[in-house]
């Protein structure tokens, strides 16, 4: 059954008049949507679902005129135009589909919708039919629902009419309702048979005839209250397919039903049988969430209620245990009657409904509280007398104990001074005190405290009894009381001596909360504290006197003496002791660059520092500023600022110490960020704003060491392969050298290839060199010098020699003899007066090329 989701949304849907044309204007429906909470707002989502694959297409033709989710606040009612826009060709019949709402809200339903979408068809094919109609008495609606009573039932008359030309039979459903909750009666249907009537599941109807069924609604009592609505649906024998639908709209009231009932309802404490039970009944069909209180008018007990506070659904019943226990168990009576208690049990309600009327029922009960035993009675009385004795002797002893002994017991400071009026600031911890304690075994500790001028408290130190009774400013001795109170102490079984502790030229020792006492007047106040097992005992013995908490130590001194006249004097000036570098050279090297085993007599950047300053407790801050000069000629300034604090650099405890009045740092690292000359200017400034400076010698930063990292020929390193043998051949393609190299920092080498081309680009890494061919030796260097005038180099020697090749015939060339001479009958032999003979050149030798005119004529 859909009625609303968790009773606070509602909806309504207009319904359809006729059909719709394919191809025409799209059908519009309105549909109502109602949040009725008064607190919450509700995302809802408004979904059109077909029911059977044939109206499968109805998902995809509508729209909604508002954007989904959808958000309605408390007590809004917001209206959706849902539109069906049906193609032309689509096909005529009835179509079924549900309008289903769903809500975010947790544990919520799901509200569904069944509708109908009668489609026309073409207007040349409409067969005209007609349909029966069926209406609601009395008729509903969203906005005026039903009001019905809680277990009462309503009565609902379904009229129906026939305008068909046939007999048929109707049948009513309502597929939302439990079966329940509802009851259909359809009229008795006469049979063949005169004089009898039979009821029959249906409501037959001749054509044109009306008749009428009944559907009594009848939910059980404790059905949930709140707004519900079903979805009548009206089915016809003759046509399977015609589903006639009506909603019927009502409201179930609010019943705020609740009993209670306390059994037994007189219970005798104490006894085996204590308890009472309450039993919670919900009569309504709300859900009650209560708590359940229980009190007496005299407020004598305490009610412990298990569980005490419970949550009922409609018609839940639920057990409660209540025991009673005395809360001022003194109030007991002496007398043999018992007393008689009343007490009374409500309920609470937890859910704040404003709306509900009906007061929380409430019920009594009683306890019968018995008396005390008889012999109690005697036993107190004699208990009063024994203590009346008691006390009596214990008052004198305790009067003579309190008045006279344990005041000789308690701890006193017998004398409290400083060593001198004045000390000069700086000087170590300058102030020294002496004081005398009497009884110093029952002191816990002093304490020392030191106030300004203005009264303000600056620091405070507690010094133990037992480090003091050890320590090698302080000494025991005994001291001897009054006669009267030596020989009272004797009769308490205590010594008659006492103790006394001196302790002379005591100081503060270090601690981490300690300040500096700048000059001025200062006020010293000594607190005493008596031992907390002291303090324990007396608590022990006199519990009704005030002690100090557990938790602490004793807050309370015993006693306390101030010394009001201390004078520091102003501390010496700060001074720079000494001020130098470890080394007047350093070498410069940029990141991850490395030596690579070269012995280097000058240590690596960063420049490290040394300093010893006397008297540092003025000095606020400590700047150390240098000016570099680089090899480009180019001036980098870079100050460094320490702040001091107690004459201590802040985060520098691992190079800095600080003993007595003289702060010296060893090994502080000064960045640099190229190689040149340095001037570093170490700056004291003082609280009072004056400068105290020193500067040093130029410091040399030396460019980094010129490294060779690989020289290579043929891909293959010098060093390996420190010589290269070629053998030439002429008639074969020269022979061309790859020379390859790589250099450490060559922004700041000058690199030089000998004997050719000399000095090269730092950027340039490589270059090829083709062999002549020629015998004889060549060697090739390279020179890497850094700004310094530092030099490396690498050699490689070439090798190479010439073929031989084969000798070649003389070729003799003889002039050509003129045309007119006759050839002799006998032709000498082939000579020439002066025949030009090419030979190959010797080893060792280039032919020279001839120019154009000595070229010489090819040889056939």
């Amino acid at each position: 059954m859909n009625t609303t989701l968790n009773q606070t949304l509602s909806l309504e849907i207009q319904r359809q008049t006729g059909g719709v044309n394919p191809g025409g204007a799209p059908l519009e429906q309105t549909i109502t949507l109602i949040n009725h909470s008064k607190t919450e707002p509700l995302s809802v989502t408004l979904l059109l679902i077909a029911n059977d694959q044939r109206s499968k297409p109805l998902e995809a033709w509508y729209q909604l005129s508002e954007r989904m989710p959808l958000v309605l606040l408390p007590e809004q009612t917001k209206k959706v135009s849902l539109f069906l826009d049906v193609p032309a060709q689509f096909e005529a019949g009835l179509y079924s589909y549900d309008i289903v709402l769903q809500s975010d809200r947790s544990g919520a339903n799901t509200l569904r919708r069944p509708q109908q979408l009668q489609v026309l068809p073409p207007v040349e094919h409409i067969d005209y039919q007609d349909e029966p109609s069926f209406s609601l008495e009395p008729p509903t609606h969203s906005e005026r629902p039903y009001q019905l009573q809680p277990g009462t039932p309503f009565a609902v008359k379904v009229q129906i009419k026939n305008h068909s030309h046939q007999v048929d039979r109707f049948f009513l459903t309502c597929p939302e309702l439990e079966p329940g909750w509802f009851t259909l009666n359809y009229p008795e249907t006469n049979l063949d048979e005169p004089g009898l009537l039979t009821r029959t599941d249906g409501l037959q109807l001749n054509p044109g005839d009306m008749g009428e069924m009944l559907l009594l609604l009848h939910p059980p009592e404790t059905a949930p209250a709140g707004y519900y609505s079903s979805t009548l649906r009206l089915k016809s024998q003759n046509r399977n397919d015609l589903v006639l639908l009506n909603i019927l709209y009502f409201q179930i009231l609010v019943n705020e039903s609740l009993e209670i009932a306390l059994t037994p309802p007189t219970r005798t404490i104490p006894s085996p049988q204590e308890r009472f039970h309450l039993s919670v009944v919900n009569g309504g069909n709300v859900v009650r969430e209560v708590a359940i209180a229980a009190a007496d008018p005299a407020d004598l007990f305490t009610y412990a209620i298990a569980p005490d506070a419970v949550a009922l659904l409609p018609g839940e019943i639920a057990e409660i245990a209540i025991d009673p226990s005395p809360k001022r168990g003194w109030r007991r009576s002496w007398r043999g009657i018992p007393q008689e208690v009343a007490f009374t049990v409500t309920l609470l309600d937890l859910q704040r409904e404003d709306d509900w009327v009906e007061p929380l029922p409430t019920t009594t009960g009683t306890v019968l509280w018995q008396s005390r035993s008889p012999w109690l009675r005697w036993l107190l009385g004699l208990l009063v007398g024994l203590l009346v004795l008691g006390g009596a002797m214990g008052l004198a002893y305790w009067l003579l104990k309190e008045l006279v002994v344990k005041p000789s017991e308690e701890p006193r400071i017998q004398d409290f001074s400083s060593t001198q009026a004045a000390y000069p600031v700086g000087d170590g911890n300058p102030i020294r005190l002496n004081w005398s304690l009497q009884n110093p075994e029952q002191a816990d500790r002093v304490e020392i405290t030191y106030f300004a001028e203005t009264g303000d408290r600056l620091h405070n130190q507690a010094f133990a009894q037992g480090d003091l009774a050890q320590s090698e400013t302080c000494t025991l001795s005994t001291h001897r009381p009054h006669a009267v109170v030596r020989l009272l102490r004797q009769l308490y079984g205590r010594e008659a001596e006492q103790n006394q502790l001196t302790c002379l030229g005591v100081s503060l020792r270090p601690s981490a909360e300690a300040i500096a006492l700048s000059p001025g007047h200062y006020q010293v106040q000594l607190d005493l504290f008596r031992a907390e097992s002291d303090s324990a005992e007396r608590s022990a013995r006199w519990p009704w006197r005030s002690q100090p908490e557990q938790s602490q130590q004793p807050t309370q001194a015993v006693e306390s003496q101030r010394l009001d006249a201390l004078h520091i004097l102003p501390a010496a000036p700060p001074e720079i002791v000494s001020f130098a570098a470890q080394a007047q050279a350093y070498r410069w090297n940029p990141a991850g660059a490395s030596n690579s085993g070269q012995a280097d007599p000058y240590p690596a950047a960063p420049i490290r520092l040394n300093w010893s300053i006397q008297n540092p407790e003025t000095v606020t801050t400590l700047e150390l500023s240098y000016d570099q000069t680089t090899y480009s000629g180019q001036v980098v300034s870079n100050p460094i600022s320490y702040s001091l604090r107690d004459g201590q650099p802040q985060g520098r405890n691992d190079i800095c110490r600080l003993e007595g009045n003289q702060l010296t740092c060893n090994a502080v690292p000064v960045p640099t960020d190229a190689p040149g000359n340095v001037t570093l200017t170490l700056t004291l400034i003082t609280s009072d704003n004056q400068r105290i400076t020193q500067t040093l010698e130029p410091i040399e930063v030396r460019p980094p060491l010129p490294q060779i990292l690989a020289f290579t020929v043929n891909q293959q390193d010098v060093q390996t392969v420190p010589q290269h043998f070629f053998e030439l051949d002429p008639d074969q393609e020269p022979v061309t050298l790859s020379l390859a190299w790589a250099i450490a920092n060559p922004e700041w080498m000058q690199v030089e290839l000998l004997p050719a081309p000399g000095q090269l680009p730092g950027d340039r890494t490589s270059l090829t060199h083709t062999l002549a061919p020629l015998a004889g030796v060549l060697s090739f260097t390279l020179q890497v010098t850094n700004a310094m005038g530092e030099q490396v180099s690498r050699s490689v020697m070439i090798e190479t020699t010439v073929l031989t090749p084969e000798p070649q015939p003389i070729v003799v060339v003889e002039p050509a003899a003129p045309e007119s001479e006759p050839e002799p009958e006998h032709k000498p032999p082939l000579s020439a007066p002066n025949p030009i003979l090419l030979a190959p050149p010797p080893p060792g030798q280039v032919q020279p090329e001839l120019s154009e005119e000595e070229q010489l004529p090819e040889v056939r």
